[in-house]
């Protein structure tokens, strides 16, 4: 089963999702599992005329960062097996990053996912936003800073040919995460994951971590695709079907 991306037909384009980016959808090669709602992208190549873009790859980068990085703003999105979140324990426990198994913030259930530490920088004005101009709160530490910070995430999981969650593109940044926001740089750890993980488990992932201000934005887009307890990450975003 490969994932493919391709964009909709010109008239379906919108600025929805992704929070301006045009709309993402999932495609396959083949119906993945028999799931009535993911098609074959060779019918919209056929009838449309698209040529397949190039298919975004899981190559495990250790770190990805922003192509913008410079004086102005800078982010990077740390993988690397072996480390771990440097500015916060849970409860003492060491947060890693990778594929690893953390306990649960809700039950302290061990939970199997990907760890991953996101870092940055401004160059003045700090931090005054943590999450989506829309969804986000006011940062405690610097509640008049110029910046905000926003993780952005979709999601589809399932169990065999049945699908347990699919989750449209959300604020994923809440002020209860792990982070650090003081100054002009910025850091917050994540690890998407699940209790009780089924041998036939899936799970397709998409996230944009950003820095803005105005229309200067400092971003990295990144995706992860999970098999059971094996999960492959890497640059770019998998597309889906609204």
């Amino acid at each position: 089963m490969k994932w493919r991306l391709t964009p909709p037909q010109p008239a379906q384009l919108t600025r929805e999702g992704f929070s301006g980016h045009n709309v993402y959808r999932w495609f396959v090669d083949s119906p993945i599992y028999g799931l009535p709602n993911i098609i074959d992208i060779s019918y919209y190549e056929e009838i449309y005329g698209y040529q397949q873009p190039q298919q975004p790859v899981e190559d495990d980068p250790s770190v990805l960062q922003a192509e913008n990085n410079g004086e102005t703003c800078g982010i990077t999105v740390t993988f690397k097996p072996g480390t771990v979140y440097p500015d916060m324990t849970l409860a003492g426990t060491p947060l890693p990053n990778g594929p690893s198994t953390i306990p649960s913030p809700g039950n302290g259930l061990p939970s199997f996912g990907l760890g991953f530490s996101v870092n940055g920088w401004v160059n003045k004005g700090g931090i005054g936003r943590i999450g989506s101009d829309t969804d986000g709160k006011v940062n405690p530490a610097n509640p008049k800073g110029s910046w905000t910070i926003d993780q952005e995430t979709s999601a589809w999981m399932g169990n065999g040919g049945q699908t347990l969650e699919q989750k449209a593109t959300f604020s994923d940044i809440p002020l209860g995460v792990p982070h650090k926001a003081e100054g002009n740089t910025f850091s917050w750890y994540d690890h998407p994951g699940l209790t009780n993980t089924p041998a036939n488990y899936n799970r397709f992932e998409n996230h944009i971590v950003k820095v803005y201000r105005g229309k200067t934005v400092c971003e990295v887009k990144f995706h992860f695709i999970q098999h059971g307890n094996t999960i492959h990450w890497g640059a770019g975003l998998l597309l889906e079907k609204k």
